[in-house]
């Protein structure tokens, strides 16, 4: 649908346009009072990447060190950044690559959340393998997807996309193939 690939191509233009890391005024001169009027706004409206290297519209609620219980014996640390408008919207999930971590995603995941977007950046072991990481991925999806407000109620499960970079696009792609109910994934310099 229109919304659908228009809400890919924002997010996509907003991780192109946050891994550049241009200074950042905190300004952008769209001044939306909704992720509705935000959309609706882009969607009548030819994409600029210049305007998205500008932090968006929404405050952001970043909580670090946030820890979901998938089990017992599975503790993942993440850090979550939630929009601070009071509309359902799409999680997009990061996961650092090889020698990286969550921390090497931060500017991104703000970046996403100041425009409408709540993100998570995850903490998976960093050095493989990666098949397991792809398992592990796909469970917390599950798991999100099932029950939201583990992460927030405001969590819109039928647009959860999945950010991998380096070797943590193999493991989106992983978790794609098993099953992770995600509307789709981003590599980001794919391994």
């Amino acid at each position: 649908t229109l919304r659908r690939s228009a809400f890919f191509a924002m997010a996509w233009l907003v991780l192109v346009s946050g891994c550049a890391r241009l200074p950042d005024t905190g300004k952008t001169l769209l001044k939306p009072k909704t992720l509705s009027e935000l959309q609706g706004y882009l969607l009548n409206h030819k994409a600029d990447l210049h305007q998205f290297r500008l932090g968006g519209p929404f405050a952001v609620d970043m909580r670090k060190d946030y820890e979901i219980r998938l089990s017992t014996t599975e503790l993942i640390n993440t850090d979550l950044f939630l929009s601070a408008h009071a509309e359902k919207a799409p999680l997009v999930i990061l996961l650092h690559g090889y020698d990286s971590s969550k921390e090497d995603h931060t500017f991104q995941a703000m970046h996403l959340a100041s425009w409408g977007m709540h993100s998570l950046a995850l903490q998976l072991p960093n050095n493989g393998p990666w098949v397991r990481n792809g398992r592990t991925l796909a469970k917390i999806v599950n798991f999100i997807y099932r029950w939201p407000e583990i992460v927030d109620s405001r969590i819109d499960v039928n647009k959860i996309v999945l950010v991998g970079h380096s070797f943590g696009g193999s493991a989106v792609a992983i978790a794609l193939a098993e099953g992770a109910p995600a509307a789709g994934g981003v590599l980001l310099d794919p391994a």
